[in-house]
């Protein structure tokens, strides 16, 4: 009854390495709970089961449990290995929470560089970044990314109403 998206998993339970995605796929699911972070945690210990991948979902786990210090460093070392805009959409996040929020659109900014670049899926981070655009004032930068964005995802209701949001302040 596993089906692949849990069979990924079953390599951290005898210490193996989390095999490695590409990061222009979803990352797929997130596991949190402790006897998992615990895991994963013993399989980075192993340098040869050390990538982005699993570093950016022992991150998750590390955010999860309130350890945002052990994240964020989590989230740069997936950077350092293979920059992904999962990654940096999480540090985004991470730094909004604890009211940093330059460094946070500088992260959304870095994701969305990388969402461009490599085609992803963008309607939810594009509405994420488009809201801390607006709450950064940059009202020109929101319009502009709009206007780029692919149709169907600029004809989303989130998206036009950031968009109106960002032309009213602009009195267009």
């Amino acid at each position: 009854s596993i089906k692949p998206e849990q069979a990924r998993w079953l390599p951290v339970l005898d210490g193996g390495a989390l095999p490695e995605q590409s990061p222009l796929q979803t990352p797929g699911e997130w596991l949190v709970q402790k006897a998992w972070r615990e895991r994963l945690s013993a399989s980075l210990a192993r340098p040869e089961n050390r990538s982005w991948y699993a570093w950016l979902h022992y991150g998750v786990m590390l955010a999860e449990a309130f350890d945002d210090e052990g994240a964020q460093a989590a989230w740069r070392e997936s950077i350092a290995l293979q920059p992904s805009a999962w990654a940096f959409r999480n540090l985004a996040v991470l730094h909004q929470a604890n009211g940093r929020p330059s460094a946070a659109l500088a992260d959304y900014a870095a994701a969305w560089e990388l969402v461009e670049q490599q085609s992803l899926p963008c309607e939810p981070l594009a509405h994420e970044y488009l809201g801390m655009l607006i709450q950064a004032g940059q009202h020109q930068r929101a319009h502009e990314l709009i206007a780029a964005l692919p149709g169907p995802v600029a004809a989303s209701e989130r998206i036009r109403i950031s968009g109106a949001v960002a032309a009213l302040a602009l009195d267009d």
